[in-house]
């Protein structure tokens, strides 16, 4: 994941993450702004709508979090 972002961000697959995660993109609040199921060896999100500022990735697991990155959006 390149920090900081300007277009896109991906997430690349990790060995020790199960099949059946949710990889969701909040904003500085926590707020949800979308999510992925992991389905491949890498997930994208587009940035280009979003302002400009501090967001995270969280990698989600039966409701459990697994992992959360920041990154910061620039134009």
């Amino acid at each position: 994941m390149s920090n900081p972002a300007t277009d896109k961000i991906t997430v690349k697959n990790i060995v020790n993450i199960p099949v059946n995660v949710e990889i969701s993109l909040l904003n500085a609040l926590g707020r949800q702004l979308e999510v992925q199921h992991k389905l491949s060896y890498s997930n994208n999100f587009d940035l280009e709508k979003l302002g400009c500022g501090m967001y995270y990735i969280a990698i989600i697991h039966q409701g459990e979090q697994l992992e959360i990155k920041r990154f910061i959006k620039k134009p």
